[in-house]
């Protein structure tokens, strides 16, 4: 990833200081997520080793049958 410097206010780096989850999270880890919860961007589900990150829920069925004594 190629990175820029931006230049921000004081009051809206500490509002992005406030916005962070854990103390470690990067900037651009924070305005991602706020992008992203504001609709402005929509986060793909990733690969992994063959395998989507995305994993479709089994149907009712299937779960009550599992269930059921």
């Amino acid at each position: 990833m190629q990175n820029t410097t931006i230049q921000i206010s004081v009051k809206t780096r500490s509002l992005l200081d406030s916005a962070k989850k854990y103390r470690r999270e990067t900037y651009n880890d924070v305005l991602n997520r706020v992008l992203e919860e504001a609709g402005y961007i929509t986060k793909e589900p990733r690969e992994t080793k063959g395998r989507t990150a995305a994993i479709a829920p089994k149907p009712m069925e299937d779960f009550k049958a599992e269930t059921e004594y």
